[in-house]
Formats: structure tokens, C-alpha cells, sequence
């Protein structure tokens, strides 16, 4: 599905440093140390994806105490409650919470909090991104030929470690289809490589209307949790970013900017 470079796996390991640096930087940090009184491993994983394609924001969260599903705990998302094994929920065994509007949850720092009966009660602090909108695209005429790339010029958003561009054949997002890749800077364009349009035998592009995205995130947000809640899968997963004496784990939290277009074509 994705196809990277030495440079662009560079990019993702410093990505996953930047991730786990964010932590301690406040991004999902914990307050107070939380209480535990009993010894217990805890690990979290998760993501928040406010997605303006679907006007919706969602968060999907996996708990195990001691390597094992812990489904009996309350997670709390700032006044919501998420909800564990929800049969609407594309993945079992996990909680999750469904808002809309997308905007329901702005430019904020939101606590995530996690009580697992008299055992423990901790909390991360998740900031939420404001939106982006892509601005620019070329080919302008949003007409690729042959084995073409398209770029992307977006907006910027506060509290971001960085941004991914993603492209899928219309009709199969939301699938775990496509391509996406890490920006190879902190600048607020990325470019869709020829790669993203190319068939199963490598060589010759697949015709069609392709949509096109760009993703802005901090933190380390699950990939396989978000897989389906995207349109286009995280190109990798980013390194831990929550190491607590009572949690390991990673999360964090993506904004997906209104789609655009491109058709692809193999001749002029």
C-alpha cells in the first residue's frame, strides 16, 4: 500500500523521537503521578480523530492490565464517557466515543481519564488540533497523466508534530486502501508521489478519481485503532509516547482537512 524511502523512514523515526519528547513537553502528560495501589501494568493505546469529511469526532482507546483486555474500567473523555465493546464500533473489545459536529471539540487540552475500580485512577492530558484546509494543489488543473505526482499546500494548525498526505481511489477510503506518507518537513506542503497511483503490478497507474488528504497530528496516535476511522491509514506507527510508572503506551490526536480531488489518467 505505501511504498517509503530511506529519507522518509528517517523522517518517521524522528517523528516517533518527536512524539515521545511531546509527552514531557505536556502534550499527554500526567498531572499528578496517578494512584495505584496494588502493582499492576497498564498499557494504553489510542486516538482522537476529528475528521471533517464525516463532520464527526471520534476516540478510540485500548486498555490491558497485565497484558490482558481490561474492560471493566471508566474512561472519560474531558465529560464524556466512552464505551467499551460498542457493537457500532468497527474493532471489538475496545471504548470508544462519537461526537458531531467535528468541531464539537476545538483548539483545546482536554483531560482523557482512566479509573479502574479501586485500583487506579490517572489521567492523560490529550490537545485537541484546530482544523487545516488544503489551499493549494498541482497539478492545477488536478489532471495527473502518466506516472505524475500531485502537491499539496495546506494550513498550518498550533500544537502539531507534523503533518501526513494521503491519496485513495474514490470509493474505497475508510477501508484501509491507499497511500500515505510522512511530510518530509515543517513546512505546510507535501507531495503525493507517483507511487500512490500505481496498480498491484507497480509499474502502471490506475485510472480514475482519486481523493486526496491531508492530515495534521501530535502526540503518537494508534494506527491500527484509527485504520478504519481515517480515510487512509497512518503511514507508520510512531514510537510510545506515554512512559508512566503505572501506564506505557502511546496516543494522540489527528485533524483530517476536507478532502480534494485529482483524476488520473495515463495519457494526455
Amino acid at each position: 500500500m505505501r511504498l517509503f524511502s530511506n529519507r522518509i523512514a528517517i523522517l518517521a523515526g524522528l517523528l516517533g523521537l518527536l512524539a515521545a519528547l511531546w509527552l514531557f513537553a505536556g502534550c499527554n502528560s500526567f498531572p499528578d503521578g496517578g494512584t495505584t495501589k496494588e502493582t499492576f501494568d497498564y498499557r494504553l493505546t489510542g486516538a482522537l480523530v476529528k475528521e471533517m469529511n464525516l463532520d464527526s469526532t471520534r476516540i478510540v482507546t485500548d486498555l490491558e492490565r497485565n497484558q490482558a483486555k481490561r474492560g471493566l474500567s471508566e474512561i472519560v473523555f474531558g465529560t464524556d464517557t466512552l464505551t467499551f465493546d460498542d457493537p457500532a464500533f468497527f474493532i471489538d473489545s475496545v471504548y470508544s466515543f462519537a461526537v458531531s459536529p467535528a468541531v464539537a471539540y476545538g483548539l483545546d487540552t482536554i483531560p482523557l481519564a482512566i479509573v479502574d475500580s479501586t485500583v487506579l485512577d490517572d489521567s492523560l492530558i490529550v490537545n485537541v488540533p484546530d482544523t487545516i484546509s488544503i489551499n493549494e494543489i498541482a497539478p492545477a488543473n488536478h489532471l495527473v497523466t502518466g506516472n505524475g505526482s500531485v502537491t499539496l499546500g495546506f494550513s498550518a494548525s498550533p500544537d502539531v508534530i507534523g503533518y501526513v498526505v494521503a491519496a485513495v481511489l474514490s470509493g474505497s477510503e475508510y477501508t484501509g486502501a491507499g497511500w500515505s506518507e510522512y511530510t518530509e518537513s515543517f513546512a505546510n506542503s507535501g507531495t503525493i508521489t507517483p507511487d500512490a497511483f500505481l496498480g498491484p503490478d507497480g509499474l502502471n497507474p490506475v485510472e480514475g478519481l482519486y481523493n486526496v488528504y491531508v492530515y495534521a497530528f501530535n502526540g503518537a496516535p494508534d494506527s491500527v485503532l484509527t485504520s478504519r476511522l481515517l480515510p487512509v491509514p497512518l503511514p507508520t506507527q510512531l514510537v510510545d509516547n506515554i512512559d508512566h510508572p503505572v501506564f506505557t503506551g502511546h496516543f494522540g490526536a489527528i485533524v483530517v482537512a476536507l478532502k480534494d480531488t485529482v483524476r488520473v489518467q495515463s495519457q494526455p
